[in-house]
């Protein structure tokens, strides 16, 4: 398994740089399959996060303020969001995955809790590139946590990312 990711701090682009990477891959035939974390505003205040099935198009709501059961900084997890998650991690793992995104790895997932799970096992599991969205605050953590030898690239350096995935060439 190849781990890299991609880092920035809140509101870089990084959601937005894994949908075109999956998009990009899907186009040049890889199997492609995991989860994107859209941010949702109300006006111009986040409110939460929706989710999205990269092998299904799938959407669901996932976190939001005041709503589901609390998890993470305020924002509740909404139970048709975590299906979603479950269902979504679960065909990424799936032996014919040549690529999974999981969007995003953070605190929550340092604490047990989100899509730790997924990570626990995709660690134990070689045969496909693995795509991390991760704040700058937390990289060495979750590649520490998890044993990642992680490569990292900012949104920016998308094109990179893809050459070394064999998606584009530079």
């Amino acid at each position: 398994m190849t781990a890299m990711a991609i880092v920035g701090s809140q509101g870089t682009g990084k959601t937005t740089a894994a949908g075109q990477l999956a998009a990009d891959a899907a186009a040049r035939g890889m199997a492609t399959a995991g989860i994107l974390a859209p941010v949702v505003y109300r006006g111009a205040t986040r409110i939460g996060y929706d989710l999205v099935d990269l092998h299904t198009g799938e959407k669901a709501p996932w976190l939001r303020i005041g709503e589901g059961t609390p998890a993470i900084g305020g924002f509740g997890a909404i139970v048709s969001g975590m299906a979603l998650a479950r269902q979504a991690l679960d065909t990424a793992l799936r032996g014919s995955t040549e690529l999974a995104i999981i969007d995003e790895v953070g605190e929550w997932e340092l604490a047990a809790g989100g899509h730790a799970w997924m990570l626990d096992r995709l660690a134990a599991s070689p045969g496909r590139d693995v795509v991390l969205v991760i704040r700058d605050s937390v990289t060495a953590r979750v590649a520490a946590r998890w044993g990642f030898a992680l490569r990292s690239w900012r949104p920016a350096e998308l094109p990179a990312l893809e050459a070394a995935l064999g998606i584009r060439n530079l």
